[in-house]
């Protein structure tokens, strides 16, 4: 079933490959979405897929590149509402 996460990430996420990380990962699942450094050092993302794609990305977030440390990843589970056809880093 298709679903949503949307994901807040904090720790070292910043300036060590995070975004381009998960975006890697998330074209290896294919689920789509997007990922985005926030002003206050954290890194969000919506992605949108299939709940057992999704439950690999959620252990990619807690994960990350080597070099980074996660401290805390916040996961909300939303009911699939986004068309996305591809997965983005955003600046």
């Amino acid at each position: 079933m298709k679903k949503e996460l949307s994901a807040i990430v904090s720790g070292r996420v910043q300036g060590v490959g995070f975004r381009y990380f998960i975006c890697r990962k998330a074209r290896t699942l294919n689920v789509f979405g997007w990922v985005k450094n926030r002003p206050d050092g954290k890194v969000e993302a919506l992605i949108a897929g299939e709940e057992v794609d999704l439950e690999r990305m959620s252990f990619e977030l807690r994960q990350g590149p080597s070099g980074s440390r996660v401290d805390e990843c916040e996961l909300v589970w939303k009911p699939y509402t986004q068309s996305f056809t591809s997965f983005k880093v955003m600046h």
